[in-house]
């Protein structure tokens, strides 16, 4: 059976997205379609056959781009299409590409697209949510921890990169955010707390996230790692003791190579189930009755104080970081 996943949501999903690729790879060879940027989430990986990216912010935007990249999935004769994503583009793009079972989540505006749905466990974590999407081809979903693939090549960068630190007391910091109120206030101030209990410290992002990372990490003896690629990033997170992030993709990619994560939630809760997978990483929150505010986080606090991000206490995280130490 030949079997594509249409994932082109963001850095997270398409890594909390791996081991339900992994329960496809059950069932017959599995192909990816998801954003350029993404594309080396799923290098290397043994249960992927091909990735095709589908650049739906630039080249093939628009209903010109869908109609093209459905006629390329079209001629490679796929017997189901899994469709993460709950929006219309990609349940179209399977079906203008005459992929026979279209297979999706049964509260999905575009599950009247599908051929067979299932319901959306809202209560679970995502990982566990995503994997019940193998059910309509007769096995029972297997859990597997997410996880991606960074080459000998990766590795090896990260090494003549960190050289000689050590990985006990090497603590990554990610505190860029799509979402502006996602972003965790007191970086700065934890960064020397860190630094003063004998800790060197790196931080990691996107390339939009250098001058916040400029602000967190000041001094010259610390390391810029922002703008590196995802593999070259996660290869860095191998070999560091601790990861502490916003609620972003950051997380998921730390905790897809074993790295323990600390992740810092404010306008989202983790009971929307996309907070990193696994027994070794914590979560730092404090309780106030307007949060959630959003999905995703907005832009601005709809109460303008942002106390959810604002009074989380240092000593938190801190003492988060000791708990996995011991």
């Amino acid at each position: 059976m030949k079997v594509i996943l249409i994932q082109t949501a963001w850095l997270g999903d398409n890594i909390l997205s791996t081991p339900l690729v992994q329960n496809l790879a059950r069932i017959g060879s599995v192909d990816i379609l998801t954003l350029p940027k993404w594309t080396e989430i799923y290098a290397n990986n043994p249960f992927v056959q091909n990735i095709r990216p589908f650049d739906k912010h630039g080249k093939d935007k628009g209903f010109l781009g869908i109609r093209k990249i459905s006629k390329k999935l079209c001629s490679r004769k796929y017997d189901a299409a899994v469709i993460p994503q709950k929006w219309w583009r990609s349940a179209i793009i399977a079906k203008l590409a005459g992929i026979p079972e279209r297979i999706g989540f049964d509260d999905a505006p575009a599950k009247y697209l599908y051929t067979k749905t299932v319901p959306y466990l809202s209560e679970k974590h995502d990982v566990l949510r995503l994997c019940e999407l193998v059910r309509p081809f007769g096995i029972v979903p297997e859990i597997f921890h997410p996880v991606i693939y960074p080459s000998e090549k990766h590795i090896s960068t990260a090494q003549n990169i960190l050289g000689n630190f050590d990985r006990k007391k090497l603590i990554a910091l990610a505190p860029g955010s799509a979402w502006a109120t996602k972003i965790y206030t007191k970086y700065p101030q934890l960064a020397n707390e860190l630094v003063a209990m004998g800790y060197t410290l790196l931080c990691i992002g996107s390339n939009n996230d250098i001058p916040l990372c400029n602000n967190v990490l000041h001094k010259s003896d610390r390391l810029i790692l922002a703008g590196l690629s995802i593999l070259e990033t996660a290869a860095i997170l191998k070999k560091v003791s601790v990861l502490i992030a916003n609620d972003s993709g950051s997380g998921h990619l730390a905790s897809a190579v074993g790295t323990p994560v600390i992740s810092i939630f404010g306008p989202t809760v983790p009971a929307q189930g996309f907070y990193p997978y696994g027994e070794s990483n914590r979560i730092i929150e404090i309780p106030l009755e307007c949060r959630p505010c959003n999905a995703h986080g907005p832009n601005k606090c709809p109460l303008i104080h942002h106390k959810c991000m604002n009074d989380i206490p240092i000593g938190k995280i801190i003492d988060a970081v000791k708990q996995i130490e011991t």
